[in-house]
């Protein structure tokens, strides 16, 4: 599974009316692209990134049942599109009848460009642009 979003590119603050245009567009490209796609293999839903302060930023979990590196490699084209700094993915810990539950993924980053201030506990995969 991978997070990202649109808002605030680069660390840039934008507008509210901007950085919610920029959410519905890249909803757009994530309906387009996974249109093709039957939905037992990917699929997406609306999530939030939340920080210390409590600010906050809507983005999408693309999830791939298979073909994991399209989904990786999907998650940071759009990242690009949309001059992301990073994008998140979120793996399950096998456990035998384990759900979905915060603890039981181990989370990680990938950089664009380097740009990602990873916290304790999260590992960092770079890549060149």
């Amino acid at each position: 599974m991978f997070g990202s979003g649109a808002y605030n590119p680069r660390g840039k603050t934008l507008s509210d009316a901007i950085n919610r245009n920029q959410h519905v567009l890249l909803q757009k490209d994530i309906e387009q692209y996974l249109e093709k796609i039957p939905q037992s293999i990917a699929t997406y839903w609306e999530g939030a990134s939340i920080w210390e302060n409590s600010s906050s930023e809507k983005g999408f979990v693309l999830a791939f049942r298979e073909e994991k590196e399209r989904g990786l490699e999907l998650s940071i084209d759009l990242a690009r599109s949309y001059n992301q700094g990073a994008i998140y993915q979120f793996s399950m810990i096998d456990t035998p009848g384990s759900w979905f539950f915060p603890e039981q993924f181990n989370i990680g980053g990938v950089a664009l460009n380097g740009f990602m201030s990873v916290k304790k506990g999260c590992s960092l995969v770079e890549f060149n642009t």
